[in-house]
């Protein structure tokens, strides 16, 4: 009996079993590890494509975007995008971080949360309805053909106009058009990962209202260059569309909230 159980001890502390022990342990850390690491890009590749498309499909985002990067060259264009992508991405993600916190609670249960989303509904179509009418009366009387052309040499933005661009795209971000694409946040199952996929959101939200005025204002630019094309009826007519999209908006805010 001695002997046998002497035996059994000999061969569960051999070099092979203590070898295979770690191999395996190892092999398991290592399935792990890959597994965090795919999980971990899954959820930033995600959060950028969702932040890109709410970009490009938000119904306010263009018509507050158009009147300030038509006929622009691409770096002025890439700065206005980067701009109010930032803003938006600032107050879009300050929406998904309350949406995990609260977690199974509706958001727009809470009255106080209603209201700051009514009141940023009315502040987003003034806001249309602002920039329209600012870009129709610079665009009144306006020799296109000779600003393109000093557009080139003058790239420069104001500290205001900065500021105001970044905080435009604030406000369009207190928006809740854009829960829907915030809603994986609810299925993650900690804060740093939470954090992640909006840190990932914010970039994609970026990138996208980036290439999509860099896009737009060069565009239209080489457009007039190359053409007869009359880029300022292009831009009076965006400016219309902002004022009346605007004014909808903000209709549907007060008679119709979400």
């Amino acid at each position: 009996m001695e002997t046998k159980l002497a035996s059994n001890t000999r061969s569960s502390f051999s070099p092979l079993t203590i070898k295979s022990k770690r191999t395996t342990s190892l092999t398991s850390v290592n399935m792990g590890l890959e597994f965090a690491a795919l999980a971990g890009r899954s959820v930033v590749l995600g959060g950028a494509l969702a932040g890109g498309l709410h970009a490009v499909s938000g119904p306010d985002h263009f018509p507050a975007l158009l009147p300030r990067c038509l006929g622009k060259p691409w770096l002025p264009a890439a700065k206005i995008g980067s701009l109010w992508g930032l803003g938006h991405a600032l107050s879009a993600m300050a929406i998904g971080l309350a949406v995990f916190l609260i977690k199974d609670k509706a958001l727009t249960s809470h009255p106080l949360i209603a209201g700051i989303a009514i009141g940023a509904d009315i502040a987003i179509g003034l806001s249309l309805c602002f920039i329209g009418f600012l870009s129709w009366q610079e665009a009144r009387g306006r020799d296109f053909a000779k600003d393109l052309g000093e557009a080139k040499l003058h790239q420069k933005q104001s500290v205001f106009m900065k500021a105001n661009t970044l905080l435009n795209g604030l406000f369009h971000g207190l928006s809740l058009d854009g829960v829907p694409t915030l809603m994986p946040v609810l299925g993650l199952g900690s804060l740093s990962t939470a954090l992640t996929f909006l840190a990932s959101y914010g970039l994609g939200v970026m990138i996208a209202m980036t290439c999509a005025t860099v896009f737009i204002g060069q565009g239209t630019m080489s457009l007039a260059e190359s053409t007869n094309f009359d880029l300022g009826k292009l831009v009076r007519g965006t400016a219309i569309a902002a004022i009346v999209i605007g004014v909808l908006w903000t209709l549907r805010a007060i008679f119709f909230p979400a």
